[in-house]
């Protein structure tokens, strides 16, 4: 699929104007990721912005006993880890 039209599909992107997606599009890249992936670690410094476009993501700490303990399920079309915009990072994963 295109990535502009991955980026559409996006709730927080759908009012962009043509010229903003292109931009986006050419700044990020889209990733596909198995289900079981783990993507961030906890504590891990983040340079990216990441977006579930479809599937479910699971955000989850360890506990000392190596269970996990689920914080939140989120779905297709959000931000997973908006913490990193405090940090003023440029790049983009779709």
């Amino acid at each position: 699929m295109d990535q502009k039209k991955r980026l559409r599909e996006l709730h927080c992107f759908r009012t962009l104007s043509e010229e903003v997606i292109e931009e986006l599009s050419q700044a990020g890249r889209v990733s596909v990721y198995s289900k079981n992936t783990t993507i961030i670690r906890a504590r891990e410094k983040v340079r990216e912005i990441y977006f579930a476009i479809s599937g479910k993501v699971i955000i989850y700490n360890l506990t000392r006993h190596g269970q996990r303990k689920i914080i939140f399920v989120l779905g297709s079309g959000v931000l997973i880890n908006e913490n990193v915009i405090k940090y003023a990072y440029s790049t983009l994963i779709f």
